[in-house]
């Protein structure tokens, strides 16, 4: 609850700043629903593995309960493959290229650079992720979501049904 009005607190000191757009963007950002945020940033080491270990990526944004059981289970499996885990949190500024790609889909793992897997992880894929990795022939898994090019096909879609709707009533 402190959390909760210690972000209304900064939202509001954003709308009484702003113009009508920012008012909207603010009052989003609060919900969670904007790329602009009134939380801190969640980007950073979770924890780290000695060098020449793999390093897991999870993009990811403040209070995502689905993020938090992704790192269970990583967490889980770290003694027995030792990994180092950092936070990509896509609703800071400088990850926009994250935040286009995964906004819908978090929480996303990639394997050092290599898309691996989006929205859950059992205990079992991890470990054979891991043994694929160390044996050298960890590759990319089919999915990898793209949210900027589903709104561009929705966009699309969209207009062709208002064209379509168009030509109908002539």
């Amino acid at each position: 609850a402190t959390m909760l009005f210690v972000s209304q607190l900064l939202c509001g000191a954003i709308l009484r700043a702003g113009s009508k757009h920012m008012l909207r963007t603010a009052t989003h950002s609060c919900t969670g629903r904007s790329r602009l945020s009134c939380s801190q940033s969640v980007t950073g080491v979770i924890y780290s593995a000695l060098p020449g270990k793999p390093t897991v990526r999870l993009f990811t944004k403040a209070d995502c309960t689905l993020c938090d059981k992704v790192k269970e289970v990583l967490q889980r499996v770290s003694l027995d493959y030792p990994h180092t885990l950092e936070a990509v949190d896509i609703t800071d500024p400088k990850h926009v290229y994250y935040w286009k790609r995964y906004k819908y889909d978090i929480p996303v793992l990639h394997m050092g650079d290599v898309f691996w897997t989006k929205h859950r992880l059992t205990v079992q894929d991890a470990e054979q992720a891991f043994v694929e990795e160390a044996e050298g022939h960890f590759a990319p898994r089919q999915g990898e979501p793209n949210a900027e090019r589903l709104e561009v096909r929705r966009e699309a879609r969209r207009k062709g049904v208002e064209k379509d709707e168009q030509n109908n009533a002539r």
